[in-house]
């Protein structure tokens, strides 16, 4: 009754929550109490890592909507990561003006899409979704990475990126984390997906 807002708004009476803050249905939050309470109703992945990690811990039926949210609305075609902030938020972290909301690095983890995180987007997929996704249906996921490991000269996967897998030039080029959590999903779904 705390983390998730319910699909139907008739249902938002029957949770712990500002219903007055409210711009998204079908999402989990990751904060309760915060000093700003609307940012308890922004979208973000970080119910990725949680379903990821401990998926026993979720309904399925919220998990497969909660997902299929993160996907339509932080996940661009040519993405290679996870937005972090809600399309009502705004970034760029090249931006190079004053406002400090989304300018110069001020926001550096709210906003660009992290390579990881996508990782764990798959990954939650693979743990909660074993009947519906196969391994082809999976590795259509990795079709911008594929892309992108084979054009870059470091035949890795960045840190992060900006809006629609732009090039972020504050974004270490090869980096470990992004890598091995692609392969830990990789690996989760040849094994236990259905070819």
């Amino acid at each position: 009754v705390y983390y998730w807002i319910p699909v139907k708004e008739e249902e938002l009476k029957n949770y712990v929550l500002d219903i007055h803050q409210v711009k998204r249905l079908g999402i989990y939050r990751d904060t309760i109490k915060s000093a700003d309470p609307k940012s308890e109703y922004v979208l973000r992945p970080n119910g990725c890592i949680a379903i990821a990690v401990a998926p026993e811990l979720f309904n399925v039926d919220k998990a497969y909507r909660y997902m299929k949210t993160v996907e339509k609305t932080l996940i661009k075609e040519d993405s290679l990561g996870v937005k972090t902030l809600d399309p009502y938020e705004s970034y760029e972290n090249d931006n190079d003006s004053s406002k400090r909301s989304i300018a110069q690095g001020f926001s550096y983890h709210n906003g660009p899409e992290w390579v990881w995180i996508y990782g764990m987007f798959l990954l939650s997929g693979v743990q909660m979704f074993t009947q519906e996704l196969t391994f082809p249906g999976f590795m259509s996921f990795l079709a911008n990475h594929k892309i992108f490991f084979e054009k870059t000269a470091w035949m890795s996967l960045p840190e992060m990126t900006n809006d629609n897998g732009a090039l972020c030039k504050f974004s270490c080029p090869a980096q470990a984390w992004s890598l091995a959590v692609i392969l830990e999903a990789y690996y989760e779904a040849k094994q236990r997906l259905r070819k």
